[in-house]
């Protein structure tokens, strides 16, 4: 080690500044603040010397990791070993404060962090990142380890409007422009684009992503040979035109597949979950030949060329498919009063065994999960307001309990139009969940969805199913006979509209349902729920042994209750294979599903309408029988003003929500 002149000159600066700060830290009597900031100095050079490799000018000895942290501490100790063990003493008790420096294109200050130093660091327990009001970040990778928890949030508290942002855009520069007009058009602009995009932006705005065709799908036909692995013959387009694009591939009514599309624009990088085959829909992306008329981008992936058109001289910038703040590893994370713009992938990926908490969080247009938490032993989402999100808006992935309360999901699944999204707030990959007091609207799939041990309650959720069917506003499922997990509890939530496209229909039926526990369900309890304009209020499949109570259906398109067991499921039980479910008796041991007062269906050529209970104009002019008057959470819309009406059902379990149910007598 006396050999290694670059390791002792790097241990005696480190240790004269540990010296320095440590007689700081005592003048101040070792307050909380003096020490936080000398463990904030001191441990960028001390993880740097962890993970370093020392060698002498000749390039000969070499320090190893752990001898550079003994070799830093012998110098310590030599030169100032009084106030050095003082400092040491207290530094597990304290955490150190990064301030990250904001991306300005600017070194940081002497009492800043840049990114790039904070991500080489490895945080621990008491550590704090914090943020500046006003300020916009790049992506950012931390590291934790051990116990205990790791912060990231603002500095100070911030005026409305000025919240630390995390900005997933990058601009494209004008050395990447690709010269001369691109397809002999006027209006696009080219660009050499190597890594894969995931959005493109014209200032502020999304730029849509180019599609073939433009809306819809292309439906195979009856002479379509199914394939798993390659483009039918009557993909109806020359392979030539499709060499190196997106294939997103409905093959079930419940699911969108994506695939890459090979150089010789028939076969597929990977093999497809379902073969496409005769009725399923297709379109693909990535071509700069699927532009319309209008604004819009495609990123060829084999020519490396972005392509935009529409967007005149607008400074353009794109997302790359990566996370906007990922935080991985051991120590449990706080992640409060920060906002989320652009990602290209997940907005907030947090991957720890111990507790997560997002509190109180702005994310807006997400590529992919707009919050997505794994292996956590708790996870706490709570006051989240999330707008348009490629994939899920809430997912969590082997979480033993998940909490989601007080949050506004909206548009998740729909940041692209149709996407392969499962659930707004999706809790289905937990050991037990609670989904309480969110509003949730316009979901491309499922609103809520959730797996055993599991209370659902008090929830909106608005216009779900928009991309596909087979689908609800709330669903479980089991993943056969033998999964008994703990049941689930639906009580008193507010759901308002489920229809979806059914434009690929493999089947007869269509189910768009309210409530939806599917395969094997069991001990359910769905009470007091209030479902509005729904093809199916409560759809039992293949469930046994739950209890459905004091719901309401209004405006069910086809059943306000349907109890399925399809017949390869009562062949299985040895029951008869004909007739309807109420015409069965089910096993002793699969108990028949139980039902406990009568559903409220409007009789046949009842008019209803949903009016926003605050529009007092349309109150007075609807001449529908029922309204159902739906407002802010907690409102409640009076019936005075028009005595014609009374209030004929408020949502049953719970009052706080956002509806009431007014019976009119004709205007």
């Amino acid at each position: 080690m006396n050999d290694n002149p670059l390791g002792l000159r790097m241990a005696g600066q480190l240790a004269d500044e540990i010296c320095a700060l440590a007689s700081r830290a005592l003048a101040c009597g070792l307050g909380a603040a003096a020490t936080r900031e000398a463990r904030a100095r001191v441990r960028r050079p001390i993880d740097h010397m962890r993970h370093a490799k020392f060698e002498s000018p000749a390039g000969e000895d070499r320090l190893a990791p752990g001898a550079a942290v003994t070799l830093c501490l012998s110098a310590l100790v030599k030169r100032c070993a009084p106030a050095a063990l003082a400092l040491l003493a207290a530094w597990p008790a304290l955490g150190a404060d990064f301030r990250l420096a904001p991306n300005t294109g600017m070194r940081a200050s002497a009492v800043q962090t840049e990114a790039a130093d904070l991500e080489r660091i490895v945080l621990v327990d008491g550590d704090q990142v914090l943020l500046d009001c006003g300020a916009r970040y790049a992506p950012l990778q931390l590291r934790t380890r051990g116990g205990g928890t790791v912060r990231i949030a603002p500095a100070a508290p911030c005026a409305a409007g000025q919240r630390p942002v995390f900005d997933g855009r990058r601009p494209v520069g004008a050395a990447q422009a690709v010269a001369g007009t691109l397809a002999g058009q006027a209006g696009r602009r080219g660009f050499v684009q190597q890594q894969p995009l995931v959005q493109v932006f014209a200032g502020d705005q999304p730029v849509p992503r180019a599609r073939h065709p433009a809306n819809g799908y292309l439906i195979f036909g009856p002479q379509t040979m199914a394939s798993a692995t390659a483009l039918p013959a009557d993909a109806r387009l020359d392979p030539a035109m499709l060499a190196g694009a997106t294939l997103l591939a409905r093959t079930q009514e419940w699911l969108l597949e994506t695939r890459q599309v090979g150089a010789d624009g028939r076969q597929l990088d990977q093999p497809l979950r379902y073969p496409l085959r005769t009725k399923a829909g297709v379109f693909f992306t990535g071509k700069a030949w699927m532009l319309g008329a209008g604004p819009g981008w495609a990123h060829d992936r084999l020519a490396q060329v972005l392509t935009v058109q529409g967007t005149g001289s607008q400074v353009l910038s794109v997302a790359l498919d990566e996370p906007l703040l990922q935080v991985h590893g051991s120590a449990g994370v706080v992640v409060q009063g920060v906002d989320f713009f652009g990602a290209g992938g997940n907005a907030v990926d947090v991957k720890s065994d111990r507790t997560v908490v997002l509190r109180d969080l702005a994310i807006t247009l997400s590529g992919g999960n707009a919050v997505a938490v794994a292996g956590a032993r708790l996870a706490q989402v709570e006051q989240l307001r999330i707008d348009r999100s490629g994939a899920d808006g809430v997912f969590f992935a082997e979480v033993a309990r998940a909490e989601v309360r007080d949050s506004n999901v909206h548009g998740a699944g729909l940041l692209h139009g149709a996407s392969p999204a499962l659930a707004a707030i999706n809790a289905h990959r937990t050991d037990a969940s609670v989904v309480e007091r969110n509003r949730v609207a316009r979901s491309g799939y499922i609103g809520i969805r959730v797996g055993g041990d599991a209370l659902v309650q008090g929830n909106r959720v608005a216009d779900s199913c928009i991309s596909l069917s087979d689908c609800a506003a709330i669903y479980t499922w089991r993943r056969g006979r033998d999964d008994r997990r703990a049941p689930v509890r639906i009580l008193g939530n507010l759901v308002l509209g489920a229809a979806g496209d059914t434009s690929v229909k493999f089947g007869v039926n269509d189910y768009f349902s309210g409530i939806y526990l599917d395969e094997w369900t069991r001990r359910t309890e769905v009470r007091g729920n209030l479902l509005v304009d729904v093809a199916q209020g409560i759809y039992l499949h293949n469930a046994f042994d739950n209890v459905v109570a004091g719901n309401v259906v209004l405006g069910a398109r086809a059943h306000a209750l349907l109890d399925l067991v399809d017949a390869p499921i009562r062949a299985a039980l040895g029951l008869p294979t004909a007739g309807t479910p109420a015409d069965v008796t089910v096993q002793p041991s699969e108990p028949a599903n139980r039902w406990q007062d009568a559903l409220l269906e409007l009789p046949a050529g009842v008019t209803w309408a949903r009016i926003a209970a605050d529009d007092a104009v349309a109150l007075r002019a609807a001449n529908a029988r029922v309204l159902v008057l739906d407002g802010a959470a907690g409102a409640r819309a009076p019936a005075t003003g028009v005595p014609r009406c009374s209030v004929l059902l408020p949502l049953p379990t719970v009052p706080q929500l956002p509806a009431q149910v007014l019976l009119c007598d004709s205007p």
